[in-house]
């Protein structure tokens, strides 16, 4: 981790790391940047850009979660995303950490000691849709 004093609000950054390999990566800055603009864009695309008109003010604010969820799929995270993220995998169970929806969650529940080799078999390959997850499901078996 590391963090931008000089930057609005002392930005940080979170990666993980393996064999000199960034596996996991959140930005505070990148997602500001690509959120915002991410955002702006969909309210142009659907025509909703004035907050003020109470026809198109939902649909506005709307474009913020649209440009979130669709930022997650693409594997750009908020520091915000990864201190959460970290919150729950210290206070849950190792049921609750593999079933998780944050995907940090559920990639650092694959190598962590608590899932035993039972459970680490009935674990399905197939089933793993993040590559991060996958990952460590992989270099744990």
């Amino acid at each position: 981790m590391t963090v931008y004093r000089n930057a609005h609000d002392e930005a940080s950054h979170f990666w993980i790391e393996l064999d000199k390999f960034t596996i996991f990566d959140a930005s505070e800055l990148r997602w500001m940047v690509r959120y915002y603009k991410l955002s702006d864009e969909i309210r142009e695309v659907t025509g909703n850009t004035d907050w003020r008109d109470p026809n198109q003010k939902e649909e506005y604010y709307k474009a913020y979660d649209y440009a979130e969820k669709i930022l997650e799929r693409q594997g750009i995270y908020s520091d915000t995303y990864f201190y959460a993220a970290l919150e729950e995998y210290i206070s849950k169970p190792i049921e609750d950490i593999i079933i998780s929806e944050y995907i940090v969650v559920r990639a650092l529940g694959m190598i962590d000691r608590r899932l035993g080799k039972r459970r680490l078999q009935k674990i399905n390959k197939d089933e793993l849709n993040n590559g991060l997850v996958r990952l460590l499901f992989e270099i744990r078996c």
